[in-house]
């Protein structure tokens, strides 16, 4: 699965969360668990012994509560007021100082005022109808399915998934303790699949369901054959390079149903294929797709090996493939029309917003981005081109990096530079979660390392499409805000919002990539919060729209003959 570009965010929260915990709590013991499916309990330390107690009364509490939720809900007619309620926590309280335990008056009410809102909002009602969901399942439903930990994880995670996904939330998932492992320790290959090397798709992996089209290159062999939003059921009839069936355990592969299969299994085969058949699914229809041959029409690696970032120079200097390859009618240089890049310009496409393991480096798109901007200025370039058409997003941290090399605060009013700036720092974006606490990512700006002074005009062109989202939507809001490029293209996607993965108390069996088991927690994923651009906008649902006379631009010869008049050239 690939991470979504606000994972970073949260991973650095949760750090920061995890050495205050450390310092400022103990506790022992582990935690209940109230569905019984089988999964083991993980332990929470801390280091102070109050909120240990906090915790226990919360519990004894909501196990009153509960009792009493339960008893109106399946006819036991029992209930008890606001003052046994509170009598009855007084008491546990009471019996807790005289074991020498201390606790403040202050803390009780907090944990029954915790266990009242669980009553109000429904919560405890909701936990136990699933709870006798489960109930029927284990011991009345006609087929025993205890012992089968398998099938048992898989359908607590499509629960778990189903009921976030039914309140609204449809980039959230429950992750069993596998897809969490998997997720953690991916590899670049279940990442996405590199443009010109996997058939020309950028995917994600969904356990159970197959792989998930978030980009379909424009010079991929997949072009005009898949779409966004596709979902690979199965590849079938893998062949290699030199023609023969993919094999697997000595015998030849007919078709490989991705749900059957784990995500390193799929990578193997899509690494191994050089042209295959696919069956996808599409708006509810299923069809298999004619024979793709892998490879984009694309790059020209030897000289600059980049994944993310495609660019084009002059002839002496790019990466971009100016002859044709795998066989076909027409290259890069000729699909994007770069004979028309002006005199002093340079084009540069970013293709997501990610990294891989180079040995012990990381390699982001940012890296790769510094490398390309440093040949930009030993070439005395003066304006650029960037094309994120068809871009999914990515990493904060390699995406705010790159905004940081594109943008000055010298457009802003007085006003708006106290907003933004912090010394040499500028805001590149701000997290906002349901607590309305912000969390921002500023960052040193280096714009005119790159550039010469701004004149009225931008030295920046950015190039859009509806493909354009998350991360490239911050990118985008940022250079606008800054008012360091004009925007081109098309509407971009309207992805304003931010998913992160936090741990649950639960483990599970899974199998490491040396083929050893282990126990690893289970995981939610979800939306967390809302991103916002430097001033202050949110564009979730509705994108960033170009101006007018630059809007609706879709075909390169377009962009081209918009971005010269723009300049003049």
């Amino acid at each position: 699965m690939s991470k979504d570009f606000f994972d970073e965010e949260y991973d650095k929260v949760t750090e920061q969360r995890e050495k205050e915990a450390q310092q400022n709590q103990q506790t022992n013991g582990s935690v209940e668990d109230w569905y019984n499916y089988g999964g083991t309990t993980v332990a929470q330390k801390s280091s102070k012994k109050p909120l240990y107690v906090v915790l226990l009364c919360v519990g004894l509490v909501l196990t009153l509560v509960l009792g009493w939720v339960l008893c109106a809900l399946f006819g036991g007619g029992g209930s008890l007021s606001g003052d046994e309620q509170r009598k009855y926590a007084q008491a546990l309280v009471q019996n807790l100082r005289a074991q020498g335990i201390d606790i403040s008056d202050e803390q009780m009410q907090q944990a029954l005022q915790y266990g009242n809102d669980l009553v109000e909002n429904g919560q405890i009602r909701q936990e136990a109808l699933l709870s006798a969901v489960l109930d029927y399942l284990h011991n009345k439903y006609v087929t025993d399915l205890d012992g089968n930990e398998q099938l048992w994880q898989d359908a607590i995670a499509a629960a778990g998934t189903a009921l976030l996904q039914s309140a609204g939330d449809r980039f959230c998932s429950l992750m069993t303790p596998q897809q969490y492992y998997d997720y953690v320790n991916q590899v670049s290959e279940t990442t996405a699949s590199p443009y010109d090397t996997y058939f020309g798709v950028a995917y994600s992996y969904q356990s159970g369901l197959g792989l998930y089209v978030s980009t379909v290159s424009v010079d991929g062999s997949c072009y005009g054959i898949m779409q966004e939003g596709d979902v690979i059921l199965a590849v079938t009839e893998p062949l290699d390079n030199l023609g023969n069936p993919v094999t697997a355990d000595g015998a030849a592969v007919t078709e490989m149903v991705v749900a059957d299969y784990s995500a390193e299994e799929v990578s193997a085969l899509m690494a191994e294929a050089y042209s295959a058949k696919f069956r996808v699914l599409r708006n509810g229809d299923v069809f298999t797709t004619q024979r793709i041959v892998r490879g984009g029409i694309g790059l020209e690696r030897p000289s600059y090996n980049y994944r993310f970032v495609e660019f084009y120079f002059n002839d002496s200097y790019k990466n971009i493939s100016t002859t044709n390859q795998n066989n076909a009618v027409v290259n890069t240089y000729q699909l994007r029309q770069l004979s028309q890049l002006p005199q002093d310009t340079g084009y540069v496409r970013i293709t997501e917003f990610m990294y891989y393991m180079d040995g012990q480096t990381t390699v982001t798109a940012a890296t790769e981005f510094v490398q390309v901007m440093k040949l930009f200025r030993s070439l005395g370039l003066k304006r650029l081109v960037l094309d994120l058409k068809g871009n999914p997003g990515g990493l904060v941290s390699a995406v705010c990096d790159i905004a940081a090399m594109l943008v000055h605060p010298d457009n802003l009013t007085q006003q708006q530079q106290q907003q933004v700036s912090s010394g040499n720092r500028l805001l590149i974006t701000e997290l906002i979660p349901r607590s309305g606490n912000g969390q921002t990512e500023m960052r040193g700006y280096s714009y005119y390392d790159y550039f010469g002074k701004q004149t009225s005009l931008c030295d920046i062109v950015v190039w859009t499409d509806g493909g354009s989202a998350s991360a490239s939507e911050l990118l985008t809001g940022a250079l606008r805000d800054y008012g360091t490029a004009v925007q081109m293209g098309k509407k971009t996607y309207g992805k304003g919002i931010a998913q992160t993965v936090e741990e649950l108390p639960y483990t599970g069996e899974v199998v490491q990539t040396n083929g050893q088991k282990t126990q690893y927690p289970w995981a939610i994923y979800y939306t967390f919060a809302a991103y916002y651009s430097p001033l202050g906008t949110n564009i979730h649902g509705t994108g960033y729209t170009p101006d007018a006379s630059y809007d609706g631009l879709e075909s390169y010869a377009e962009l081209w003959q918009a971005t010269k008049s723009y300049w003049g050239v």
